[in-house]
């Protein structure tokens, strides 16, 4: 079934990426290397050699996919910088904190997740990768699911997780840069390509420092994600 689909199905322009099972990892990517797929979760990873054991079973199978290991337990997040940069295939980190919380006894509260969730969004950063927020389970919490967007939005992720097509909704509008960010950002990197390497970029009379450049990058980025 899963074979077929890879095969037949018509994604069109959307990445395609498919979630393994770690206890059936080898049978799984045998599979879904029929469909070449653009990337692969992995759950559960709580160290590099997780990495390594998946990038050795691709290799066998002949697949070159992008790898996105999911954290889920306080060992992930103990060991969340070696795993964000255990290999150039990763390309995002994702934090699932539905299962982080039963296994630490915490409840869904906003600080009971914030320090994974940082812990994890400053490793993907330092090792230049993507930040996933996993996915709100409780559809009928709508409003605490914005709430939960727009935390994610504020705290720097790029995208996540979602259940249903009404919460891709919720997240695209959430984490699409608005026009005048996008206007903003194209002017800034305009100036700074203007002025070069010897150069001093300005924008109204201001000066551009590196954390601008790098922000206005962000945004158009994104701006494309999610247009």
């Amino acid at each position: 079934m899963g074979k077929s689909a890879l095969q037949n199905l018509d994604f069109g322009n959307a990445e395609l990426w498919v979630r393994i099972n770690r206890e059936t990892a080898r049978e799984d990517i045998t599979v879904i290397a029929y469909g070449n797929p653009h990337g692969i979760c992995i759950p559960g990873v709580e160290s590099a050699e997780d990495i390594e054991v998946v990038e050795r079973i691709m290799e066998e199978a002949n697949l070159d996919s992008h790898l996105m290991p999911v954290i889920e337990t306080p060992g992930g997040v103990a060991n969340i910088y070696e795993i964000a940069a255990a290999s150039k295939k990763v390309v995002a980190v994702a934090f699932e904190g539905e299962h982080f919380l039963s296994l630490t006894g915490g409840k869904r509260r906003r600080e009971a997740l914030l320090f994974p969730r940082s812990a994890v969004l400053i490793a993907a950063r330092n090792a230049g990768v993507q930040a996933i927020d996993g996915a709100f389970t409780d559809e009928n919490e709508r409003r605490e699911f914005s709430e939960d967007v727009r935390e994610m939005v504020e705290l720097g992720y790029d995208g996540k997780f979602v259940v249903n097509a009404r919460q891709m909704r919720v997240v695209h509008k959430n984490f699409a840069p608005h026009e005048k960010e996008i206007e903003r950002a194209r002017k800034i990197l305009h100036a700074v390509e203007e002025a070069g390497k010897e150069g001093k970029p300005y924008i109204n009379g201001k000066p551009i420092d590196e954390s601008m450049e790098r922000r206005a990058r962000r945004i158009l980025k994104l701006a494309e994600l999610y247009r």
